[in-house]
């Protein structure tokens, strides 16, 4: 089969590329997200950067940003809770 690629193969990359590079940035932060976003918002959006008390998301569209802004406060909360170590103040939304 000319093209054919294994499941394996692909889905090293994919942790490697994008999952592995999250994690090393934002570790802890990134799972207490993974963990306290419902499932459907959670495919639409993705943590871009943390520092300075802001924990800047990235969210795929603008109905999903509103979303993501009607429980932020709830969000926060629950971050500051689970990762008090990152002191965040705030979550900015931004869409990209």
């Amino acid at each position: 089969m000319d093209g054919a690629v294994r499941l394996g193969d692909v889905l090293g990359k994919v942790m490697t590329e994008q999952i592995s590079p999250l994690q090393a940035r934002f570790g802890d932060l990134a799972d207490a997200w993974g963990e306290i976003v419902p499932g459907e918002l959670y495919e639409h959006c993705e943590i871009v950067d943390a520092r300075g008390g802001e924990l800047k998301v990235c969210v795929d569209s603008s109905p999903y940003m509103y979303e993501l802004q009607l429980c932020g406060s709830e969000l926060l909360k629950e971050l500051q809770h689970q990762c008090p170590q990152a002191r965040l103040k705030r979550i900015k939304f931004v869409v990209g």
